[in-house]
């Protein structure tokens, strides 16, 4: 598929790029599967210490990554939902495309083979320099190394970052509802909405795994590439319509410590 052979052209390149996380396409590993705006945070993951980048991330957006969203699947009805979400993620694909900068996507390793993410983002207004796939499965240290190499691979990068919150959200989730779920998502909306990459990286996976969380990973890659600059952070779209958390984020980040 399109999404393979962009990974594997990525991965041709520099095989060290997705490290110890990179998985084929068609494989899926371990799934089984109130701030708001303005926020502005400037807090390091420990593990980033004495790391020397030879380039900088300069921002990045967050974005969910639902089926329903792709075009022509809810034929020709509009669904307020659906319209809702998906003008916020335009606008965040524009505000990554203004970055002048190389633009890397990454998603979480899913099946089918070509992951639903990556259909998504190929139609927002961005166009991608690489598309990066982290296994789900990846422990975090993992997701902060590959978030250091993306990090480095030009002088100014900018993530477009796609995941899902909670799918076990309400009785008409995907997954059975599971009262823990809420409050999960509530952690990581303060998160985006803050710009705590901290807190991102301080998500369990095992408790992600439970909830249906597709965007664990992704997103703790996005930690790992903040490196210990500052974040201005907004929280432009929260909600959970269809059972499933979705959150879209615009962070603007700075040198370390600003």
């Amino acid at each position: 598929t399109e999404a393979c052979a962009t990974w594997q052209r990525c991965a041709a390149r520099d095989p060290t790029v997705v490290g110890r996380a990179r998985v084929p396409c068609a494989q899926r590993a371990g799934d089984t599967t109130d701030p708001r705006h303005g926020g502005q945070r400037a807090r390091s993951p420990a593990t980033h210490a004495g790391h020397a980048s030879a380039g900088v991330i300069v921002a990045a957006a967050v974005v969910p990554q639902p089926p329903a969203l792709l075009a022509g699947m809810t034929g020709a009805t509009q669904v307020p939902e659906i319209e809702a979400v998906r003008a916020a993620m335009q606008a965040a694909a524009r505000f990554v495309a203004a970055q002048d900068a190389v633009v890397i996507g990454v998603v979480a390793a899913t099946q089918p083979p070509q992951p639903v993410a990556a259909a998504i983002l190929s139609e927002l207004d961005v166009d991608l320099a690489e598309l990066v796939t982290v296994s789900s499965a990846a422990p975090p240290e993992e997701c902060v190394e590959l978030g250091r190499a993306l990090a480095d691979r030009a002088p100014r990068v900018a993530l477009l970052v796609a995941g899902d919150g909670s799918a076990r959200r309400g009785p008409h989730a995907p997954g059975r509802q599971d009262e823990r779920a809420e409050p999960f998502d509530a952690h990581v909306e303060a998160a985006l909405a803050s710009g705590d990459y901290a807190a991102l990286l301080g998500l369990d996976p095992e408790l992600a795994t439970q909830l249906l969380v597709a965007g664990r990973a992704p997103w703790q890659v996005l930690a790992g590439a903040c490196g210990d600059a500052g974040v201005r952070a907004e929280l432009t779209y929260s909600a959970g319509p269809f059972g499933v958390y979705y959150a879209v984020a615009q962070w603007q980040i700075g040198t370390p410590g600003s």
